[in-house]
């Protein structure tokens, strides 16, 4: 009983304080001209919706166009779905609306705001029933969140802001981003077996180190350094050159890591750290018309003087160095070597 008043009355309140089947869950796609859609299910209809387990990220968001808390926080709802839906995010809000006022105040509460994300109307009025189903520890309060994968689910019975909503939306990607970078890199150096022009360094990174900023030249005559990327989550730094064949093979594929990972809050980094006094192929001019004639997505920069390969560490050409930021600093993730 209590959890059934708990979202009648709520309307009048204004503070708007699973075992898994295997389900065919209609896709719930947007029309070409971007608008909502709206499906009016009850609970047996939207629980599979609720266990998804393939490759997304799923946001499931209840609220109502009554709870004042709902409607302030639902553009973050919308903005998130937007911002990672390249990286396999889905927003889904569920509606708690009274059904009898799907056509007089919902609908045109989403054609107003131009609600963009798919909404499901839940008409289901046994909230004792299924409450409990989507989490146990739920009272039956909105606004109210379910974020889950294939690989953890986590429900939050309070309000969200964008800054806090991507927090949690982070903490499903960042490791699912992180374990896919670094099987790639494992593949990729297995066959690096040989270091061109480095002096081998007498100390470098680990794991769980604390990375410092550097700045150097680009190929487009500009210096960068890791701070001018005020939203990057992270970086993939990678010591490449010219001449290394085993260089020169993977260019391609670094490229493609850039285009993919870049989008998702981890661009690359590519740094050359080969002395051009050895090396004259691996000259300031040569990376120029190499980054020209590759198509770099990615800052290429020179590590003139060479001070920058022995503070990571690199003794080989690729040599890559994941670093993820955590409370605005640079943790090395990864090490990638032979």
């Amino acid at each position: 009983m209590k959890k059934s008043f708990l979202i009648i009355f709520a309307i009048f309140m204004i503070a708007c304080g699973p075992d898994k089947k295997e389900v065919s869950v209609p896709e719930l796609n947007l029309p070409e001209d971007g608008k909502s859609t709206l499906l009016t299910v009850d609970f047996n209809g939207l629980e599979p919706y609720l266990n998804k387990a393939d490759d997304k990220t799923y946001i499931v968001n209840f609220w109502a166009t009554w709870c004042k808390p709902c409607v302030e926080e639902l553009p973050y709802f919308e903005q998130a779905g937007k911002k990672y839906k390249d990286q396999n995010v889905e927003v889904l809000l569920v509606s708690l609306d009274f059904p009898n006022q799907a056509d007089t105040q919902l609908k045109p509460f989403i054609e107003k705001n131009k609600i963009a994300s798919p909404v499901i109307l839940l008409n289901d009025p046994d909230q004792n029933s299924w409450i409990s189903k989507v989490d146990s520890s739920w009272t039956g309060a909105i606004p109210a969140t379910l974020i889950f994968n294939k690989n953890k689910k986590v429900f939050y019975e309070k309000s969200f802001t964008l800054e806090t909503l991507e927090n949690e939306i982070n903490k499903f990607l960042n490791p699912l981003a992180m374990k896919k970078i670094q099987l790639i890199f494992a593949f990729i150096f297995i066959a690096a077996l040989t270091s061109f022009g480095l002096k081998a360094p007498e100390s470098g990174y680990k794991v769980g180190d604390t990375a410092a900023d550097f700045k150097l030249k680009n190929t487009d005559g500009k210096m960068v350094s890791l701070s001018q990327y005020k939203d990057a989550k992270g970086f993939i730094v990678v010591f490449t050159c010219n001449t290394c064949p085993y260089s020169v093979a993977y260019e391609d594929r670094i490229i493609a890591l850039d285009k993919k990972y870049k989008p998702k809050g981890y661009p690359v980094i590519a740094i050359n750290p080969n002395n051009p006094a050895k090396s004259k192929g691996d000259s300031f001019d040569e990376m120029v018309i190499r980054a020209k004639k590759k198509g770099f997505t990615f800052p290429y920069l020179i590590d003139d003087g060479q001070k920058v390969y022995p503070v990571y560490g690199a003794m080989k050409t690729p040599h890559v160095y994941i670093l993820n930021k955590e409370n605005n600093a640079l943790k090395v993730a990864y090490i990638g070597s032979h």
